[in-house]
């Protein structure tokens, strides 16, 4: 930025006919010296040239003024503080476990999918938004789940690995009014389109995929100090794709904040998948407002800690979050964790 505080005369209309030749002078229309500046009419024969904008004349005055007699000044710029966007963040942190820590790989998905695609992953077109204009005839529906583009990523990366994990996070769109309005001012609102948080594991000489999706699902839980608790899954329904006894349901504050499963035999044989895969679907929007990257200072507890192993017998029916919740009821001391160490 120039300064030109103390220099004003040469900027005047007087230093402006004085200095500035133009090949015809009686041209030049100085009209009037303003407050902001100078009214100037350019020739026409220079206006298509050199001379289009303000700057052009301003820098005419100065470079017969003389550039050495004007003062350099560092232009000011106010430095603010971004907006958090804690969207983002999550979502910068959430790739950063699953890929690093989880060793996932990430995949990006169409949103689209076909009727034949839902129709393998055991769900039913009926409700789905189909498209005037699809990218493709074969997927003109948009999809309300991520499970069935995972299960179609799995089916291709089998025929090239046979031990990888994959995740996704993307959109989906739901047959319900969102938050957000078609147009400005109108009370008609666009489709909710939820973020899901998606994930499958594929070992392979591990026959029970079902604990390595559950242990990453709730390792990325603790990584953000979120509360939940373990339920039997409620509805079958909802999720037919899963399996119907390997698979449990998440919640957090009363809502379902996913599911973990392994995928169902029969789902399996219609997608051509010959090994068994563990799958976890999170709310990744639920996930957002619950995350706190705060760690609170505990402290560390004067005394060793124990290791106790105690064998049970008791009915297959009992489930194992019952157990656990009469012992931390019943007992009085500090349990740092406690959990299922084998089965018989």
């Amino acid at each position: 930025m120039i300064n030109v505080e103390g220099h004003r005369d040469a900027f005047s209309i007087k230093a402006f006919s004085k200095n500035i030749k133009f090949k015809d002078p009686s041209k030049i229309k100085i009209k009037e010296e303003q407050e902001d500046g100078l009214l100037v009419v350019v020739p026409t024969w220079r206006a298509t040239k050199d001379i289009a904008i303000q700057e052009d004349i301003i820098e005419e005055i100065i470079r017969i003024y003389g550039y050495e007699k004007l003062s350099v000044k560092t232009p000011f710029a106010e430095i603010k503080v971004p907006v958090q966007n804690k969207f983002r963040d999550i979502e910068k942190l959430v790739k950063y476990f699953c890929s690093l820590r989880l060793g996932m790989n990430e995949i990006y998905t169409y949103s689209f999918v076909s009727k034949e695609m839902l129709e393998k992953t055991g769900l039913s077109s009926d409700d789905y938004f189909e498209l005037e204009n699809p990218i493709a005839k074969d997927i003109p529906l948009i999809r309300q789940s991520l499970v069935p583009s995972l299960l179609q990523a799995i089916e291709k990366n089998l025929k090239y690995y046979s031990d990888f994990a994959l995740f996704e996070i993307g959109r989906v769109f739901l047959n319900k009014p969102g938050r957000f309005e078609s147009r400005p001012n109108e009370k008609q609102k666009l489709p909710s389109q939820p973020y899901q948080l998606i994930g499958a594991f594929i070992p392979e000489n591990y026959d029970k995929p079902f604990y390595d999706a559950k242990k990453g699902a709730l390792e990325l839980l603790d990584y953000f100090n979120i509360q939940y608790r373990l339920e039997k899954i409620q509805d079958n329904n909802l999720f037919p794709w899963m399996h119907p006894y390997r698979s449990i349901q998440i919640e957090a504050l009363n809502e379902l904040l996913g599911v973990v499963s392994e995928l169902h035999p029969e789902i399996a044989d219609r997608w051509g998948i010959k090994k068994r895969v563990g799958i976890f679907l999170l709310d990744f929007e639920l996930i957002v407002d619950l995350a706190n990257s705060i760690r609170s200072f505990k402290e560390i507890s004067k005394y060793p800690s124990i290791s106790l192993d105690v064998s049970l017998i008791i009915d297959s029916k009992v489930e194992w979050a019952s157990i656990k919740n009469l012992i931390l009821k019943i007992s009085s001391l500090e349990f740092l964790n406690i959990k299922i160490y084998q089965l018989m």
